[in-house]
């Protein structure tokens, strides 16, 4: 089975793709300000993670997905949050695909997000990241190590793929 990191908001237990979850985490930040990552149930407090999730399992019923909730209540990234988890995927997570279905429009750490995203990519797993909803340029996505995707206002098909050329959109 291709093993999936969803690094989003959680997954939710009446989503199809709860099934296929074969580990779990929460990332926070303690109240001494420490960032931990905590193995947990898998849940999902406002459905982002979960619609993310049900496309990824719809497209591939095969798929092992490793859940790490990085927001409880708001789709608000925190970079360290982020850090701490493509970190921990890096050091100690096998999987194919990390799946980040958010990102930063403004990134304080880029030099570090962008050498942790580069590690990662040379370990042979495919990184996919949005870009913001709004058009901004948003890290990771931006990255070269990093499969950056879009929407488009038009387009003939919820299949169809436009794929660009020498642009930070691929």
């Amino acid at each position: 089975n291709t093993k999936v990191v969803v690094i989003d908001s959680g997954i939710a237990n009446y989503s199809g793709a709860y099934t296929h979850i074969i580990e779990s985490y929460a990332v926070i930040r303690g109240e001494d300000d420490e960032i931990k990552i905590l193995s947990c149930e898998s849940m999902d407090y406002i459905g982002h993670g979960s619609a993310v999730s049900h496309i990824i399992y719809s497209e591939n019923p095969d798929v092992d997905i490793i859940s790490f909730r990085i927001c409880n209540d708001t789709i608000e990234i925190d970079e360290d949050i982020l850090l701490a988890a493509l970190d921990y995927v890096e050091k100690w997570v096998d999987a194919d695909i990390i799946n980040i279905s958010a990102g930063l429009t403004y990134s304080y750490k880029c030099n570090e997000l962008c050498d942790i995203c580069r590690k990662i990519s040379k370990k042979g797993i495919l990184i996919v990241s949005a870009f913001d909803n709004s058009g901004a340029i948003s890290y990771p996505a931006m990255f070269n190590e990093v499969i950056g995707v879009d929407t488009v206002r038009f387009y003939d098909s919820k299949d169809e793929i436009i794929i660009t050329k020498n642009g930070i959109v691929d």
